[in-house]
């Protein structure tokens, strides 16, 4: 739970056949503690450490003047939070154990031969938790990481990779941004927890069917056979004449231990998730259905073109749900001092595709298809025969392409097109005598055919426009 601090209290209900037996388990009574930003001493002025730790002693006092239960450990925890110096962290996290263990021995000093200390540095399950119940960018993906990865990956002795790094690189980085801004705060204060292991030999039947549903702000009561429940969802066990009142809607059912469980669960499925004052925070994400967010482009040339000396460029741009809408020029101006030798050509196309790309990769990768339209104009001369089109030559066509990662933000994307190309141009040659250009024919081109070919580098531009490995 962000935000507040809890107490969990939880004496179960023994059925008829568990009064009978001479020992039995119930859950440990459990408190966090917060600590300010880099610090390890207990501030009891800070957040609701105070009324915690005071609850705490409380039910431990009484736990333990009750010949019923028995103390079994107490364990005491520190941690830190991910980002920063790893060794930073984990001297800060045994600090605050240590802390925890001082107050812990100097409140019960007659217990002192069972706290435990447990200084776990980064608390990566309560990151596991957070994640669980938010809705990060990539949320599978971060959760296969800090639930599959290694905290440190060493080949050869050196360490190479680590759970941190690939969650950094996650998203071009995106993704922890996020985790920074909205989960890590917490768990820089949330540094602290004490946990206490209690047995239960022979319960008083006084407490039987005494459960009390509690929170910060509200607290129920449980009589008899009928259970109120409040929207809460932190429980602790009180004596039979304690009465507490909700200010809340409640759900009575009757005194059915099954059906009792399953109410609470459900209720607590329900629960909002608060945060400071007791407002419900929503956390909205500019995600796109298939996994891809914000601006996303690619510059790419067409290495058939380079090969030609014809220098070209493009552009391609994300439009979301897998469209993309691009545009493409050439221009080669090329005179050299044979008149027989002349290499001029320019033009472009536009082109609209739908890319069906999977959520792991850039929106411009994966099998596309697309309409173009395109146009040109030229006058190429080899071996003194030459043919020019000195008015604009126009088509269009559809096409179908596949484009593949060959490096993080650089791709290759292998495209044909076919379609129908019209356009004027001439035939004519170039004699050596007079050093002049001889007109042979002219003609309408109407051509239906292959009209575009593609071997394109694409440069992958956007926070989140690369593949993932």
């Amino acid at each position: 739970m962000k935000n507040i601090v809890t107490i969990i209290v939880a004496l179960v209900l023994c059925t008829s056949s568990l009064w009978a037996q001479d020992n039995s388990s119930v859950d440990p009574i459990e408190t966090k503690i917060y600590f300010r930003l880099g610090e390890s001493d207990i501030d009891l002025s800070y957040k609701e450490n105070k009324d915690a730790l005071e609850f705490f002693v409380s039910e431990l006092n009484s736990l333990g003047s009750n010949q019923d239960y028995v103390i079994r450990s107490i364990t005491v925890t520190g941690s830190a939070s991910p980002e920063g110096n790893s060794v930073f962290n984990e001297q800060l996290s045994n600090k605050r154990t240590e802390s925890l263990y001082r107050w812990v021995v100097g409140m019960f000093p007659q217990y002192k031969h069972l706290v435990k200390k447990n200084s776990i540095g980064v608390d990566w399950e309560q990151l596991i938790t957070i994640v669980e119940n938010s809705y990060v960018p990539y949320k599978s993906d971060v959760l296969d990481i800090l639930k599959n990865t290694p905290i440190w990956i060493r080949r050869g002795g050196k360490i190479v990779d680590g759970r941190v790094k690939q969650l950094k690189d996650l998203d071009d980085g995106h993704v922890w941004r996020y985790m920074y801004r909205n989960f890590f705060a917490e768990m820089r204060m949330a540094g602290g927890g004490i946990v206490c292991e209690v047995e239960c030999k022979k319960p008083s039947k006084s407490y039987q069917e005494q459960i009390v549903i509690s929170s910060k702000r509200s607290l129920v009561v449980v009589n008899g056979d009928t259970t109120s429940y409040s929207n809460n969802d932190v429980f602790s066990v009180v004596p039979k004449d304690t009465i507490h009142l909700n200010y809340k809607d409640t759900i009575r059912i009757t005194n059915d231990s099954e059906k009792f469980q399953q109410v609470i669960e459900e209720a607590i499925e329900e629960t909002p998730r608060k945060v400071k004052k007791g407002k419900t925070k929503t956390v909205k994400t500019n995600v796109a259905k298939n996994g891809h967010r914000g601006f996303s482009m690619g510059i790419k040339t067409n290495t058939l073109y380079d090969l030609a000396l014809i220098p070209n460029i493009g552009a391609d741009f994300h439009l979301g749900k897998g469209w993309t809408i691009g545009f493409n020029w050439m221009y080669a101006w090329w005179n050299i001092e044979d008149y027989r030798l002349y290499h001029r050509i320019y033009g472009g196309d536009i082109n609209v595709r739908k890319y069906f790309s999977s959520r792991h990769d850039s929106p411009l990768s994966g099998h596309h298809v697309g309409l173009y339209s395109e146009i040109l104009t030229y006058d190429i001369a080899y071996g003194g025969k030459g043919q020019k089109a000195d008015r604009w030559s126009y088509g269009a066509g559809v096409e179908y392409g596949y484009s593949f990662p060959i490096a993080r933000r650089l791709n290759l994307d292998l495209t044909i097109g076919a379609g129908y190309l019209t356009g004027k141009y001439e035939n004519y040659s170039a004699t050596e005598e007079a050093n002049h250009y001889v007109w042979e024919s002219s003609y309408m081109r109407r051509w239906f055919g292959p009209t575009k070919a593609e071997v394109s580098l694409v440069w992958l531009i956007g926070r989140n426009n690369y593949t993932q490995k």
